[in-house]
C-alpha cells in the first residue's frame, strides 16, 4: 500500500501536488487512489481551537486511518493470489492529515499525535512537505493576493489571531510545522521548487 501525506502552508501548492500525483498513478493503471482533500477533515469546524471541534477532528483523522489499515490488510491478502497484479495495491494521497493542528492551532494532546503518526509508520507511509523558500517574497505575496479577497480575509485572519504580519504569521506557522515534522519520525521528503513535476516522487 501507498500512503503519501503532503504538508505545507496554506499555498503551497499542495492540491495541485496531489492532483498530479493521483494523475501520475492512475496513468500507470493503478486500481485503486484515493485523494484527501483538506474539506474532508476541516469543513463544517469552524472554530478547531474550541474543544468540541477539536475531537470532532480528531475523530475524522482517526477514521481515515482505520479505513486505510482496513484497505491495507485486504490488499495483503488479495495479493497472495497469483493472478492479481500489484497494480491493485491501494494508493493513497492525503492533505495534512493531523498536521492540520500546527496550522491552526488545535487543541490534541501530543500522545494522541504520536499514536497518530505510529499508525502511519506501520503503514509504511511517507511525507511529501512543500517547503514555500521564503513566506515573505514578494512573489509568495502576490501569489495569494491572485486568488482573490476571500483567500486574503483568510490568511489575515490566521494572522490576526497571532497579532503578527500575514507574512510573519507563515513563517512560523512552516517553522512550526517542519519541527513537528522532524519529530514525527515518518520519513520526509522536502520539496522547494513546486514548478517541477513529481514523477520523482511516485512510488
Amino acid at each position: 500500500m501507498t500512503i503519501v501525506v503532503f504538508t505545507g502552508i496554506w499555498g503551497a501548492g499542495k492540491t495541485t501536488a496531489i492532483r498530479q500525483f493521483c494523475t501520475d498513478l492512475l496513468q500507470e493503471g493503478r486500481e485503486s487512489v484515493t485523494a484527501i482533500g483538506p474539506a474532508t477533515l476541516t469543513c463544517g469546524l469552524g472554530a478547531l481551537r474550541e474543544t468540541d471541534d477539536a475531537a470532532t477532528f480528531q475523530q475524522r483523522c482517526e477514521r481515515i486511518v482505520a479505513f486505510a489499515q482496513e484497505q491495507s490488510e485486504t490488499a495483503r491478502f488479495s495479493l497472495r493470489e497469483s493472478h492479481l497484479s500489484s497494480l491493485w495495491q491501494p494508493a493513497w494521497a492525503i492533505d495534512m492529515l493531523h498536521f492540520n493542528t500546527n496550522l491552526y492551532d488545535v487543541p490534541v494532546a501530543e500522545s494522541w499525535v504520536d499514536r497518530m503518526n505510529r499508525s502511519l509508520s506501520d503503514l509504511g507511509a511517507r511525507v511529501i512537505h512543500l517547503r514555500v523558500a521564503d513566506p515573505a517574497a514578494q512573489e509568495y505575496v502576490q501569489a495569494g493576493i491572485a486568488r482573490g479577497p476571500r483567500w486574503q480575509a483568510f490568511l489575515s485572519r490566521q494572522a490576526a489571531r497571532t497579532g503578527t504580519p500575514v507574512e510573519s504569521m507563515l513563517l512560523r506557522k512552516q517553522e512550526e510545522l517542519e519541527a513537528e515534522l522532524w519529530r514525527s519520525g515518518l520519513p520526509v521528503e522536502v520539496r522547494e521548487d513546486q514548478s517541477r513535476a513529481l514523477a520523482e516522487s511516485r512510488p
